[in-house]
């Protein structure tokens, strides 16, 4: 992750920080909640900054096999990297569990499974 966020840093041409914290520890495991800071550069989106740090660390932790979520479900800003996380079978199961429970999509819609 400490590599993936020193490239994306320089990327866009900051200096930014990548911090972690054990948060959860289990016998399969541990919750890692890792944090990062940057000041954006001005006269660019900030959002589009972030994103770019925000996707590549999140990218190699899923390449090194951790999860998305612990106990906090994925949202929407996860979304796109559920299929990774959980396969594409996986999606769908649990997108037509939602379906058949709430087919109007009234409860988080999009954030538990993306919309298709």
């Amino acid at each position: 992750m400490s590599a993936a966020a020193e490239r994306a840093f320089a990327s866009i041409g900051v200096r930014g920080w990548l911090m972690c914290h054990l948060s959860h520890s289990y016998h399969s495991g541990a919750c890692l909640y890792f944090t990062f800071a940057f000041a954006p550069i001005a006269g660019r989106d900030p959002l589009d900054q972030y994103d770019a740090v925000k996707s590549a660390v999140q990218q190699a932790f899923v390449d090194q096999g951790g999860t998305l979520s612990h106990h906090h479900a994925v949202g929407l800003e996860h979304a796109r990297w559920l299929a990774q996380d959980i396969s594409p079978a996986g999606v769908a199961m649990v997108r037509g569990l939602l379906e058949a429970v709430d087919p109007g999509r009234n409860l988080n819609p999009g954030k538990i499974v993306p919309v298709p």
